[in-house]
């Protein structure tokens, strides 16, 4: 029923994975599904396993990106939101849901940690290490919703964001795609439309390689690259 399926309908049985990420020291590969949580295939491949399903007694409900430190093994992971899934999209891009929060999985442990929960149209920055460790603040404020958020080789983020065309309209809110690039100290230094490949559509992540974005959606059943400046 499940190799191979582009149903929608089937998702939340079969799974949608929405990030993945090396640990390039052990080769295990994480990712995370929207349903199924957070899994690992390991070095000698096979099966995906599971390794969570919540966090502190709270289910995850539409985990949305991955990362992996390479220093420490430990995993980050957002979850978008903790009231809606992703076959809910358009109930949380019309809301101004802010239940979405930072999570940690330790591979030594097998322990997660909830670090902070987001705010509606905003980017917050959290600190990892440092004298500023285990605190954050709010690093821009946005018309439109983010998604993703994705550091270039030069040291800038890139930010998949969805501008309302006006207000929510069901059964599909319009949005218009862009790609923006933030200076560490949150400056905007391009602002890249993306209007002529998904439209009126949502995207998720922009990411830049080689001086091209390679730009995703969570609606779109393909993937765009476009010209860096």
């Amino acid at each position: 029923m499940c190799n191979g399926s582009i149903d929608p309908s089937l998702e939340a049985t079969c799974g949608r994975t929405l990030g993945l990420g090396f640990n390039y020291q052990t080769g295990d590969l994480y990712m995370v599904d929207a349903y199924l949580g957070l899994m690992v295939v390991g070095s000698r491949r096979g099966i995906a396993i599971q390794l969570a399903a919540a966090a502190q007694g709270i289910p995850f409900r539409f985990l949305a990106g991955l990362d992996v430190d390479q220093g420490n093994g430990m995993v980050y992971f957002p979850e978008a939101s903790t009231r809606f899934q992703l076959r809910d999209i358009q109930e949380l891009i019309a809301s101004n849901d802010s239940t979405g929060r930072l999570l940690r999985y330790d591979p030594r442990s097998r322990e997660q940690r909830w670090y902070i929960c987001s705010t509606a149209n905003k980017i917050r920055r959290f600190w990892l290490g440092g004298p500023r460790a285990n605190t954050s603040e709010d690093f821009m404020e946005l018309l439109g919703k983010p998604g993703n958020v994705k550091r270039n080789e030069r040291g800038d983020f890139w930010v998949a964001i969805n501008n309302a065309l006006g207000p929510p309209a069901p059964p599909k809110s319009l949005v218009i795609p862009l790609g923006l690039r933030l200076s560490h100290d949150d400056k905007v230094l391009e602002v890249a439309s993306l209007v002529g490949a998904y439209e009126i559509s949502e995207i998720s992540e922009v990411q830049e390689l080689n001086g091209e974005l390679y730009v995703a959606s969570l609606v779109a059943a393909y993937a765009s690259i476009y010209r860096a400046n």
